[in-house]
């Protein structure tokens, strides 16, 4: 299911956020087709491996504090510092759009597969 949504927003806002990485960060066009898909795959893999606690809400700012700007940009061929900029100007994008297509943090974790809240507390239930 994850990877479907990673399809979908490739799909509907990846050339809107390569736009964004050539117009306002100084990317070439191939730099920022490369390093839209990188950074959107390693933020997936974040909420999908628990690295990110989305149980907390989708916050940019944790997200960002996960991801290596250095080796996303290896990948793509910019530096760190540059790969920084791209990455503070994606994420809040990404987290945005993630939040809309799984409808907040408790579609995304049903969308995980860790249940949403309900899930939880139904759970939490079968210990009494």
């Amino acid at each position: 299911m994850i990877e479907e949504l990673l399809k979908e927003l490739l799909s509907e806002k990846g050339s809107s956020w390569v736009g964004m990485l050539t117009s306002k960060l100084g990317f070439s066009t191939e730099q920022a087709e490369g390093f839209v898909p990188a950074a959107l795959e390693k933020v997936v893999g974040l909420f999908s491996s628990g690295k990110v606690d989305v149980a907390d809400g989708l916050d940019a700012g944790k997200i960002l504090s996960k991801l290596d700007p250095g080796e996303i940009g290896k990948k793509v061929g910019v530096d760190a510092d540059k790969a920084k900029e791209g990455l503070e100007g994606l994420i809040p994008n990404v987290v945005s759009s993630v939040e809309e297509k799984a409808g907040g943090a408790d579609g995304l974790l049903s969308m995980l597969g860790k249940g949403g809240v309900g899930d939880a507390l139904g759970k939490l239930g079968k210990l009494f």
